[in-house]
């Protein structure tokens, strides 16, 4: 497996961190991040500085739209936490884990709030952001997408054979972060693996979105 330079991976993840401080939608809530686990724990943020300097490590992401929290009952909020494999990213996929209460869906796990991502992030090849993945699970909360004939919770597979919310307005990364080819003077080359077809797919932003990251503290 191809590995980054200790500079491209700082570079890599400085992108993410762009890329996730752009995320907007009204779907979208809080989103923090932290430099390791641990610091998830006593709530020690990365500062603006240091997220752009490649040292988040660890998302916090609220989703705000109704889930269930188990069958039939509502779930209005909910949490969810991206940690980054620094040893092997972005080729290694993150893990992801929703805090309690945890939604209930056919991909997270009911006691640990593990979800499985399915071959997503490998298919990418390293062309997904984290905030490529944040979408992905917010679709697989919604049970947005093919029809899976496995998963970690067998109760709600069988239950949920449509999307909860059809029309469900997913949160969209700005293109400026990912396309713009600007790059600031004395900043490292923002690194992404690309593949003939450029990054992977993503909802087109319509412009109309509410920007909920504005002047938001991390």
């Amino acid at each position: 497996m191809h590995r980054l330079t200790p500079d491209e991976l700082r570079s890599r993840l400085a992108l993410d961190y762009r890329a996730m401080r752009s995320l907007r939608g009204p779907t979208i809530g809080r989103i923090e991040a932290f430099a390791s686990p641990l610091d998830v724990d006593v709530r020690r943020g990365v500062t603006d500085a240091e997220g752009l300097a490649g040292l988040a490590t660890v998302y916090r992401v609220e989703f705000r739209f109704p889930m269930w929290r188990a069958a039939h009952r509502t779930l209005y909020r909910a949490r969810v936490v991206l940690c980054i494999p620094t040893n092997a990213y972005p080729f290694a996929e993150p893990t992801v884990t929703f805090e309690r209460p945890v939604p209930f869906a056919p991909h997270i796990q009911k006691w640990s709030g593990h979800v499985c991502t399915g071959s997503a992030w490998y298919a990418a090849q390293g062309n997904w952001l984290i905030a490529n993945l944040v979408i992905h699970v917010m679709r697989l909360t919604n049970c947005d997408g093919p029809c899976a004939r496995e998963g970690l919770n067998r109760q709600a597979l069988l239950l949920m054979t449509a999307p909860l919310n059809p029309d469900l307005e997913y949160p969209v990364v700005d293109d400026r972060v990912t396309h713009s080819g600007v790059v600031t003077p004395g900043a490292a080359v923002p690194f992404v693996a690309r593949r003939p077809g450029g990054f992977a797919p993503r909802a087109p932003s319509t412009g109309s979105e509410k920007v909920l990251f504005a002047r938001r503290a991390w």
